[in-house]
């Protein structure tokens, strides 16, 4: 007997104890790569009733993980609580984005999973791999042919579901901790699953237009029309994505004839891409070889709420919040440049590596620091102030720094890229220095900068994130 209390309170301190350092980063389920038969993929209920993590790819098999709930047996005693629906549509989506994580939040808007971050975060990291891809200087859209041969959903309450849970998840939430139970099930459970085919292109590109949105869409309708001769519906126009660079679209097929799949990557810039033909693999969707490409509005269920003990409920819910919020989408700083003409005398900062080939003179370019192509995080804008007459050219976080009375002759140009007003860990002070004599303005991460003679300094101008020292 006294055996069983140790056990027990064993057991129960891995639910109760629950810390904030004791939250894991994020992982692939432990699953096997294949599925046994009678799993995920079966033809019957597939993912049906299956745990998902989202913060894996979105509406993606890969993101499904074991079995929650029994489904066989919830079918037998409640047939209309299961719903088989094998109506037939073919649709397609476009989603957005002037960054990262704008771009996630508008594959899935209509679904609630209790979180406000950005989930589903590996649909892009599946499409590009390189570690820059949260980097600020990046927009993202999609487009996605969506072939629907079949759904199953799930009407049930939680009460009645928590009658109807795997053998094995029950057992593994009566002794295992949270993290186990997310480690190996993920954060939810599929309710609502959308089986058939899908092809996903995804656009990413650097940009220098101010028109993030518009610039992210039209390259998207560019490249999509160039490539599978799809119209998107966006009728957008060369100009719109013509300050775009470093495109790249990367598309792959879900379903079908796995003999006929497509996948590859293509950048876009001044030749003319490769054509990719559809139709074959398009004609080969069927019921019989159709995988999970959407998911229901509510199709998504807590992983939590299933659980019978109430204070291993609430212990799970915690942990899943926490595991949310720490291992959430988020973006990273980009290069800002440093230019010099020589000719002038002139120094000016810019987040295009480009610049030399749009203003004629400019040359010497150096990485300066690392800054926001997007207001992020608590950021402000930099406007970048420039003098016609002397070609001088300032940045500073007051957008009315050039008033009638004071720097006169200055204009506004717009922004330039956003930092902070304050100092947050991992920034560092961008120092303003001015020569009187020359009429030219340097920006350095140094205090104690020696421009020569002449220059002096004018105080810290905003706060950046230096530059990555190895």
């Amino acid at each position: 007997m006294k055996r069983n209390l140790l056990l027990f309170l064993f057991a129960g301190a891995l639910w109760t104890s629950c810390k904030k350092q004791d939250i894991l980063s994020e992982q692939t389920p432990t699953k096997s790569a294949v599925k046994k038969p009678n799993s995920s993929g079966d033809g019957l209920w597939d993912v049906l009733g299956y745990g998902y993590n989202v913060l894996g790819e979105y509406a993606n098999p890969n993101a499904s993980t074991f079995k929650v709930l029994d489904i066989d047996r919830l079918q037998a005693d409640y047939p209309d609580r299961v719903e088989t629906d094998l109506s037939k549509t073919q649709t397609a989506n476009l989603n957005v984005g002037t960054d990262a994580i704008s771009y996630l939040k508008t594959v899935a808007p209509n679904i609630s999973v209790g979180s406000d971050n950005a989930l589903f975060k590996a649909t892009i990291k599946a499409s590009f791999k390189d570690t820059s891809a949260f980097s600020s200087q990046y927009v993202y859209s999609s487009y996605n042919l969506i072939i629907q041969q079949k759904r199953l959903k799930i009407n049930a309450t939680t009460d009645l579901l928590k009658n109807y849970l795997n053998a094995t998840f029950l057992t593994d939430v009566q002794n295992q901790s949270p993290a186990y139970i997310v480690s190996h099930y993920g954060t939810h459970v599929l309710i609502d699953a959308i089986l058939g085919a899908k092809l996903s292109i995804m656009y990413q590109s650097a940009t220098t237009s101010s028109d993030r949105q518009t610039a992210s869409s039209a390259g998207l309708d560019v490249g999509v029309g160039k490539i599978f001769s799809i119209n998107t519906g966006i009728n957008s126009t060369t100009s719109q994505s013509s300050k775009n660079y470093s495109q790249t679209i990367h598309y792959a097929t879900h379903g079908g004839d796995p003999s006929r799949a497509l996948i590859g990557d293509i950048a876009l810039g001044s030749s003319t891409p490769p054509t990719v033909n559809i139709s074959n693999w398009q004609s080969s969707s069927t019921v019989a070889n159709s995988e999970l490409i959407d998911i229901g509005t509510t199709g998504l269920l807590e992983l939590s709420e299933l659980v019978p003990d109430a204070t291993k409920q609430a212990a799970l819910h915690d942990y899943i919040v926490q595991y949310l919020a720490a291992n959430k989408a988020s973006l990273l700083p980009a290069p800002v440049y440093g230019y010099y003409n020589p000719s002038q005398n002139k120094h000016i900062l810019s987040a295009d590596p480009n610049l030399t080939a749009i203003i004629p003179g400019y040359s010497n370019k150096v990485l300066g620091f690392n800054a926001y192509n997007v207001q992020y995080g608590g950021t402000v804008p930099v406007y970048q102030f420039s003098n016609p007459n002397t070609s001088d050219h300032f940045y500073a976080t007051n957008p009315d720094s050039v008033s009638p009375t004071s720097w006169v002759g200055y204009q506004k140009d717009g922004i330039t890229f956003y930092a902070y007003t304050t100092q947050v860990p991992g920034t560092v002070p961008e120092y303003i220095y001015y020569n009187a004599t020359t009429h030219d303005h340097i920006f350095s991460t140094i205090s104690n900068y020696n421009a020569g003679a002449g220059w002096v300094s004018h105080g810290i101008g905003f706060y950046v994130f230096p530059l990555a020292t190895n």
